[in-house]
């Protein structure tokens, strides 16, 4: 019985790498690919501070013409659930800042899709 919800476990994450890859296209498709970024973070489980962790990458952009969405794969899905992570504005220029309730004991991967958008003044 292990075995079998092992081999439906795999079959389910498989499963979620393919709808986000979908789920990604959809986006590119709606928004124009060149509108799009995708970027991918890791939160080191010894780097959390007050709660608090910042990552870096010089696609985060403190520009309101961008909106970002943090997704997780289902591998880190229960850790960041049960953590309470979640990012912050971008307020600095290549820094995004993530919170949490508890910290984390592993590594977490999170992508971070970028998308352009516009503003009421346009």
């Amino acid at each position: 019985m292990a075995e079998q919800k092992y081999i439906i476990l795999e079959q389910l994450k498989k499963a979620v790498v393919k709808m986000r890859a979908d789920y990604l296209a959809l986006i590119s498709q709606a928004v124009g690919g060149e509108r799009l970024s995708d970027i991918v973070v890791t939160l080191l489980a010894e780097n959390w501070n007050d709660n608090k962790q910042t990552v870096s990458d010089e696609k985060f952009l403190a520009d309101s013409h961008y909106c970002y969405l943090a997704c997780v794969d289902a591998e880190n899905d229960q850790a960041y659930s049960e953590a309470g992570i979640a990012p912050d504005n971008i307020v600095v220029t290549g820094e995004l800042t993530f919170k949490c309730t508890t910290v984390p004991k592993e590594n977490i991967t999170v992508d971070i899709i970028r998308l352009e958008v516009e503003t009421d003044n346009e």
